[in-house]
Protein backbone atom coordinates (compact mmCIF):
# COMPACT_ATOMS: atom_id res chain seq x y z
CA UNK A 1 0.00 0.00 0.00
CA UNK A 2 0.95 3.42 -0.43
CA UNK A 3 -0.83 6.94 0.96
CA UNK A 4 -0.12 10.03 -1.71
CA UNK A 5 -1.46 13.03 -1.44
CA UNK A 6 -2.82 14.41 -4.85
CA UNK A 7 -4.61 17.75 -5.09
CA UNK A 8 -7.57 17.81 -6.94
CA UNK A 9 -9.87 20.56 -8.12
CA UNK A 10 -13.59 20.70 -7.06
CA UNK A 11 -14.03 20.78 -10.93
CA UNK A 12 -12.21 17.49 -11.24
CA UNK A 13 -13.70 15.39 -8.17
CA UNK A 14 -16.42 13.79 -10.18
CA UNK A 15 -13.82 12.47 -12.65
CA UNK A 16 -11.47 11.80 -9.91
CA UNK A 17 -14.15 9.47 -7.77
CA UNK A 18 -15.25 7.39 -10.37
CA UNK A 19 -11.16 6.83 -11.81
CA UNK A 20 -10.54 5.02 -8.37
CA UNK A 21 -12.14 1.34 -9.69
CA UNK A 22 -9.98 1.92 -12.67
CA UNK A 23 -6.66 2.32 -11.36
CA UNK A 24 -8.05 -0.54 -8.82
CA UNK A 25 -7.43 1.81 -5.48
CA UNK A 26 -8.69 0.60 -2.28
CA UNK A 27 -9.66 3.72 -1.03
CA UNK A 28 -8.90 7.34 -0.27
CA UNK A 29 -9.55 10.44 2.43
CA UNK A 30 -10.71 13.32 1.61
CA UNK A 31 -11.15 16.85 3.52
CA UNK A 32 -12.37 20.28 2.62
CA UNK A 33 -13.96 21.52 -0.27
CA UNK A 34 -14.74 17.90 -1.18
CA UNK A 35 -16.41 16.08 2.04
CA UNK A 36 -20.33 17.10 0.76
CA UNK A 37 -19.64 17.12 -2.28
CA UNK A 38 -18.45 13.84 -2.93
CA UNK A 39 -21.40 12.14 -1.59
CA UNK A 40 -23.49 12.54 -5.26
CA UNK A 41 -20.60 10.42 -7.16
CA UNK A 42 -20.93 7.51 -4.41
CA UNK A 43 -22.65 4.44 -4.78
CA UNK A 44 -23.33 3.65 -0.82
CA UNK A 45 -22.92 5.57 1.92
CA UNK A 46 -23.11 4.97 5.69
CA UNK A 47 -26.20 5.50 7.70
CA UNK A 48 -23.87 7.85 10.16
CA UNK A 49 -22.30 9.64 7.33
CA UNK A 50 -25.71 10.57 5.86
CA UNK A 51 -27.24 12.30 8.80
CA UNK A 52 -23.49 13.88 8.96
CA UNK A 53 -23.96 15.00 5.38
CA UNK A 54 -20.04 14.64 4.90
CA UNK A 55 -17.55 11.82 4.11
CA UNK A 56 -13.99 11.98 4.76
CA UNK A 57 -12.83 8.06 3.71
CA UNK A 58 -13.93 6.52 0.27
CA UNK A 59 -13.29 2.95 -0.24
CA UNK A 60 -13.98 0.68 -3.24
CA UNK A 61 -15.72 -3.11 -2.86
CA UNK A 62 -16.57 -4.82 -5.69
CA UNK A 63 -16.42 -2.24 -7.94
CA UNK A 64 -18.63 0.18 -5.84
CA UNK A 65 -17.38 3.34 -3.97
CA UNK A 66 -18.72 3.50 -0.49
CA UNK A 67 -18.33 6.65 1.71
CA UNK A 68 -17.83 7.06 5.63
CA UNK A 69 -17.10 9.70 7.82
CA UNK A 70 -14.44 8.74 10.63
CA UNK A 71 -14.12 12.14 12.20
CA UNK A 72 -16.22 11.62 14.84
CA UNK A 73 -15.30 8.12 15.21
CA UNK A 74 -11.79 9.12 16.33
CA UNK A 75 -13.34 11.16 19.05
CA UNK A 76 -15.20 8.50 20.29
CA UNK A 77 -12.74 6.40 20.54
CA UNK A 78 -11.10 7.63 23.18
CA UNK A 79 -11.35 5.44 26.03
CA UNK A 80 -13.94 8.01 27.46
CA UNK A 81 -17.56 6.59 28.79
CA UNK A 82 -20.38 8.75 27.21
CA UNK A 83 -23.42 6.56 28.32
CA UNK A 84 -25.77 9.05 29.80
CA UNK A 85 -23.28 12.26 29.89
CA UNK A 86 -24.13 15.55 29.83
CA UNK A 87 -21.57 17.68 26.84
CA UNK A 88 -21.40 20.79 26.23
CA UNK A 89 -19.61 21.53 22.71
CA UNK A 90 -18.27 24.60 21.43
CA UNK A 91 -18.69 25.05 17.77
CA UNK A 92 -21.37 23.75 15.20
CA UNK A 93 -19.26 23.58 11.71
CA UNK A 94 -18.11 20.05 10.23
CA UNK A 95 -16.09 18.64 12.84
CA UNK A 96 -19.22 19.37 15.78
CA UNK A 97 -21.67 17.39 13.28
CA UNK A 98 -19.34 14.61 13.36
CA UNK A 99 -19.04 14.36 17.17
CA UNK A 100 -22.53 15.03 18.04
CA UNK A 101 -23.65 11.86 15.91
CA UNK A 102 -21.00 9.91 17.70
CA UNK A 103 -22.16 11.41 20.68
CA UNK A 104 -25.78 10.60 20.05
CA UNK A 105 -24.57 6.91 18.62
CA UNK A 106 -22.54 6.56 21.57
CA UNK A 107 -25.68 6.99 24.14
CA UNK A 108 -25.16 10.32 25.38
CA UNK A 109 -27.79 12.13 27.14
CA UNK A 110 -27.42 15.86 26.64
CA UNK A 111 -25.95 18.16 24.21
CA UNK A 112 -25.19 21.88 25.00
CA UNK A 113 -24.25 23.71 21.30
CA UNK A 114 -22.85 26.62 21.91
CA UNK A 115 -21.96 28.49 18.70
CA UNK A 116 -21.61 32.55 17.31
CA UNK A 117 -23.82 31.91 14.02
CA UNK A 118 -27.35 30.72 15.10
CA UNK A 119 -28.10 29.48 11.61
CA UNK A 120 -25.08 26.89 12.03
CA UNK A 121 -26.70 26.28 15.73
CA UNK A 122 -29.52 25.83 15.12
CA UNK A 123 -29.82 23.96 11.77
CA UNK A 124 -27.46 21.30 13.89
CA UNK A 125 -29.61 21.37 16.61
CA UNK A 126 -32.57 20.34 14.44
CA UNK A 127 -30.30 17.67 12.38
CA UNK A 128 -29.65 15.70 16.07
CA UNK A 129 -33.42 15.91 16.88
CA UNK A 130 -34.54 14.58 13.91
CA UNK A 131 -32.28 11.31 13.21
CA UNK A 132 -31.50 11.12 16.94
CA UNK A 133 -32.39 10.47 20.49
CA UNK A 134 -30.43 13.28 22.10
CA UNK A 135 -31.83 16.02 24.11
CA UNK A 136 -29.90 19.09 22.49
CA UNK A 137 -29.92 22.71 23.51
CA UNK A 138 -28.41 25.80 20.99
CA UNK A 139 -27.15 28.67 22.82
CA UNK A 140 -25.48 31.37 21.12
CA UNK A 141 -22.28 32.37 21.79
CA UNK A 142 -22.19 36.09 21.45
CA UNK A 143 -20.28 37.03 25.14
CA UNK A 144 -18.30 35.36 27.71
CA UNK A 145 -20.11 32.25 27.74
CA UNK A 146 -20.26 30.22 31.33
CA UNK A 147 -20.16 26.54 31.64
CA UNK A 148 -23.18 24.74 33.07
CA UNK A 149 -21.86 23.17 36.76
CA UNK A 150 -23.46 20.17 35.78
CA UNK A 151 -21.45 19.53 32.70
CA UNK A 152 -19.56 15.88 32.37
CA UNK A 153 -17.65 16.72 29.13
CA UNK A 154 -16.28 19.95 27.42
CA UNK A 155 -15.85 19.67 23.97
CA UNK A 156 -13.99 22.09 21.66
CA UNK A 157 -14.85 21.53 17.96
CA UNK A 158 -13.75 25.32 16.64
CA UNK A 159 -10.69 26.66 15.65
CA UNK A 160 -9.77 28.16 18.43
CA UNK A 161 -6.13 27.52 20.01
CA UNK A 162 -5.20 25.75 16.47
CA UNK A 163 -2.05 27.36 14.65
CA UNK A 164 -1.05 30.19 14.68
CA UNK A 165 -3.03 31.25 17.64
CA UNK A 166 -1.89 28.46 19.71
CA UNK A 167 -2.27 30.59 22.81
CA UNK A 168 -5.70 31.50 22.01
CA UNK A 169 -8.58 30.38 25.05
CA UNK A 170 -12.64 30.00 24.05
CA UNK A 171 -14.59 32.70 25.84
CA UNK A 172 -15.82 30.57 28.58
CA UNK A 173 -16.03 30.86 32.61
Amino acid sequence: YRYLSVEVRPEDLKDAIRALPAWNMKGIHLTIPHKVEVLKYLDHVAEDAKIMGAVNTVYVKDGKLYGENTDGKSFINADIALEGKKIFMLGAGGAARAIAVELANAGAKELIILNRSRARGEELKALLEEHTKLQVEYREWDHTMPIDEDTDILVNTTSIGLYPGVDAKPDIV
